[in-house]
């Protein structure tokens, strides 16, 4: 019977301990929550909201990542007044570590239109190329990369000019 209750007393203390555990958990999920939440808005934040050249190309796009937040990514905008560059990119694996990836290939993407070389912005090929300069000089490994496809449109003539890297033939 002595046994019994030092068994019953102990099994008491480890459920107090499970108890603490549970609630410590339940907080930190919470909190992940609330942060995957936040990570969302703000990936969905990078999306375009306007598509340029309205009165001449008509686009639809949809954005459904697989959780809250994701590696895929796509970018519309004017890269003068006759062109309109298009990207749509998939980053290695899933979740928050991708979603950051896509940030920073918008990042790179914009930084290489900010320079004000009309022409590579222009030519998908050296696009992707100076793009991969970028990511791979922040020398994120080998287990991190982008697939991209990258096209500009003459939206006067249209013409199109595409270029892919590691991304599945259009």
């Amino acid at each position: 019977l002595k046994e019994l209750q030092e068994t019953n007393i102990e099994l008491k203390n480890r459920l107090g301990q499970l108890e603490v555990a549970h609630s410590v958990l339940r907080s930190q999920a919470m909190a992940l929550q609330t942060d995957l939440n936040r990570a969302m808005r703000i990936q969905q934040g990078l999306l375009p909201t306007e598509l340029p050249f309205s009165d001449k190309v008509s686009l639809a796009a949809i954005y459904q990542p697989a959780g809250k937040v994701g590696g895929d990514f796509f970018d519309v905008y004017s890269v003068d007044e006759n062109h309109l560059a298009l990207y749509v990119a998939d980053t290695t694996g899933h979740g928050v570590s991708s979603a950051l990836l896509t940030m920073f290939l918008k990042h790179c993407v914009r930084g290489v239109c900010a320079r004000g070389d009309a022409a590579t912005v222009r030519d998908p090929g050296l696009m992707l190329r100076e793009i991969n300069r970028g990511i791979i000089g922040e020398m994120f490994g080998r287990d991190l990369f982008v697939s991209m496809i990258y096209l500009v449109l003459n939206v006067d003539t249209g013409e199109l000019a595409y270029s892919s890297a590691g991304h599945p033939p259009m």
